[in-house]
């Protein structure tokens, strides 16, 4: 099964709404300046062939099958905090939330074999990602039409 190329799955999660910043690109300016912390999601089959979705910190997880809802996002945000893995302020729970359940849908919409985001970095002014792995059964191809400019 073919691996997409680091700008293919760059691309598929831009194009998704999410934040891919390479760790060779400069970091955003607030990182390091307020607490952060640093997780690993993974997209796949477990060991009884669910689908799921695991979300990895401070070596505490909370795993979903997928397609992963807003409220499963919430619970799995609510568990990491729980077990002490996660101190953040509202906002960045939500917003962890949200990217939870947009890396479901791009896993579901394109039927990807498997999806390795590491390190989804999070702090006080947003999140991003340093790499993505994605696996596919088929090629993924992102053509988009140009403009067309008129002379």
């Amino acid at each position: 099964m073919p691996y997409c190329s680091e700008a293919t799955s760059r691309e598929l999660l831009r194009r998704k709404g999410i934040d891919v910043t390479p760790a060779d690109e400069p970091r955003h300016p607030s990182i390091g300046k307020h607490d952060f912390a640093v997780a690993t999601v993974t997209l796949g089959r477990d060991a009884r062939s669910d689908t799921t979705i695991r979300i990895e910190i401070l070596q505490q997880s909370a795993q979903r099958l997928i397609p992963l809802s807003e409220y499963e996002a919430d619970t799995m945000v609510t568990e990491l905090h729980a077990k002490g893995a996660l101190h953040a302020v509202e906002h960045v729970k939500r917003m962890l939330a949200r990217v939870l359940v947009q890396l479901s849908e791009v896993f579901a919409e394109r039927q990807l074999v498997s999806m390795v985001i590491s390190e989804l970095i999070l702090w006080d002014g947003g999140y991003r990602v340093d790499g993505a792995q994605i696996e596919s059964l088929q090629p993924i191809h992102l053509a988009e039409s140009l403009p067309n400019y008129a002379l």
